[in-house]
């Protein structure tokens, strides 16, 4: 129960930023959410003429299609391990409210119980959004019935945590070795270097 509770200022500057934001804050979130579902219509697009074309191909179509799938499954797990690094050292060593935190009468476990779901939602939610419209293409080239769907969320859910547990981890180690602001500066300097 605790951990609801220091989760919920959080949801509060959520949805008060949306309640209280005014005109400004709704032509925000309005474009936000055009920009995003331009996305995933041309993510959708592509990949449903990607495996129609694999289809087309006789004897090689499926292993093509399974060898992509892999690839997406590979590198949505890298860039998750990473976002996870990132969003773990500001939630666990750089946030501004941590000594508010540690003040208050809340186990070490309960913190750390709600920073880590804290970071798996923030590092989580854009790679998930983005890959529901990969994962509904092949569900619809390849007739897929509601097992799959429902198998799908029975596997994102325990990749998503693994992802975020080993960023976590890695996080940890990080700053055995580096301040936790250098160790930040240090993975900003290397994203953009991989640009």
């Amino acid at each position: 129960m605790k951990v609801l509770t220091l989760l919920a200022p959080r949801w509060w500057g959520f949805r008060n930023g949306l309640v209280f934001g005014g005109r400004r804050s709704l032509i925000k979130a309005g474009s936000l959410l055009a920009v995003a579902v331009g996305f995933w219509v041309g993510i959708y697009v592509i990949f449903y003429r990607v495996l129609r074309y694999f289809q087309a191909v006789e004897e090689f179509g499926d292993l093509l299609a399974y060898k992509l799938l892999t690839m997406v499954y590979l590198t949505f797990f890298g860039l998750l391990i990473f976002s996870n690094v990132l969003v773990a050292l500001n939630t666990f060593f750089l946030s501004q409210d941590l000594e508010i935190i540690h003040a208050t009468p809340v186990s070490i476990g309960e913190i750390f119980a709600a920073r880590f779901l804290d970071t798996l939602v923030e590092s989580s939610w854009m790679v998930l959004l983005f890959g529901i419209p990969i994962f509904t293409a092949y569900g619809l080239v390849y007739q897929a019935s509601l097992v799959y769907y429902l198998g799908l969320v029975s596997v994102i859910i325990p990749y998503l945590i693994l992802a975020a547990a080993l960023g976590i981890t890695l996080t940890m180690i990080l700053v055995q070795v580096f301040p936790a602001q250098r160790s930040r500066d240090i993975l900003f300097l290397l994203s953009l270097l991989s640009l």
